[in-house]
């Protein structure tokens, strides 16, 4: 492996390790905010997928939207820093 090949894996690498954190992050936040409604005593099912291709979790019966359950545990105006930091890290 030539140094050039060596130095664009590399930065190849570094950049779906990036992407891994971001995603690993925004899964962490799923995650707590789905505990946040737990503890506060709703009934969280697990998520599945809708046929519109979008991430549901059941909360007392009503099925969330990833953004749904951020606007649920924490308001409205985190969810949607959430989701837009997700955009903006993705684009």
């Amino acid at each position: 492996m030539t140094t050039i090949t060596r130095v664009l894996f590399l930065f190849v690498m570094r950049g779906v390790n990036l992407q891994l954190g971001m995603v690993q992050q925004y899964e962490k936040a799923y995650f707590d905010a789905r505990e946040v409604l737990h503890f506060r005593g709703k009934k969280v099912a697990r998520p599945n997928l809708g046929e519109d291709g979008l991430r549901y979790c059941p909360v007392d019966g009503s099925p969330l939207t990833d953004r749904g359950v951020f606007k649920e545990a924490w308001g409205e105006t985190l969810a949607d820093e959430i989701l837009r930091e997700r955009v903006e890290r993705a684009g």
